[in-house]
């Protein structure tokens, strides 16, 4: 498809996100601070840390296996691995016996 004339083409007013400016709602309208709002920021920060922190804890882990493994000294926890695999045989039939109903 070709363009031919971009006259009628005209700039378009941004979208306003997130929450209203207070100074253009009637005092009526205006939010009132909720505790609620404080909390969720305390706890998406808290989030975002424990995160940051299992991420770096997970790659300094994971560097380490591949070294034993590089060095032929890596031995798996085998309790472990069988557990694992017989939780997920556990999940997936208890999903396909849920949508088999």
């Amino acid at each position: 498809m070709k363009v031919k004339d971009t006259a009628e083409i005209s700039a378009t007013q941004p979208v306003a996100q997130g929450r209203p400016q207070l100074s253009k709602l009637p005092s009526a309208e205006q939010p009132r601070p909720v505790a609620a709002d404080r909390v969720s920021q305390a706890a998406l920060a808290a989030v975002k840390d424990v995160a940051v922190a299992a991420s770096q804890s997970r790659a300094t882990r994971v560097q380490q296996i591949m070294a034993e493994v590089r060095q032929g000294t890596y031995v798996p926890n085998v309790q472990q691995v069988a557990d694992r695999i017989l939780d997920d045989a556990e999940v997936t039939a208890h999903l396909q016996s849920m949508l088999q109903r």
